[in-house]
């Protein structure tokens, strides 16, 4: 007899069925001091995700569990520190350069 799961997400050629989101569930309940970074290595080694260098496929695990918390399908522990992507809130100025071409020779 053949079961058919349901893929509820798809990342980096993973694909998430309901099983999948049991054991995330498991883990997290069962190892309530784990944080984010502990639960996807731990799920990377558990599924062998890794890439073709051989290593763990860790930001993208910690993406996808990010995307399933976001769907509502699994409930994050809160994160340790917030996130350090502060450089894409950045405004530059506008600065006013020289335009005039520079002329001069170079030593043969």
């Amino acid at each position: 007899m053949v079961v058919v799961m349901k893929i509820l997400l798809t990342s980096q050629r993973r694909s998430i069925t309901s099983a999948d989101i049991d054991l995330i569930r498991r883990l997290l309940n069962d190892h309530p001091d784990w944080n984010r970074t502990r639960l996807s290595r731990e799920l990377c080694s558990i599924w062998d995700w890794r890439t073709n260098s051989g290593n763990y496929k860790d930001m993208a695990c910690r993406t996808l569990l990010l995307k399933l918390h976001r769907c509502g399908h699994i409930q994050l522990p809160s994160p340790q520190r917030p996130a350090n992507n502060d450089y894409r809130l950045w405004k530059f100025a506008d600065l006013s350069y020289d335009c005039d071409p520079i002329t001069a020779s170079l030593p043969l």
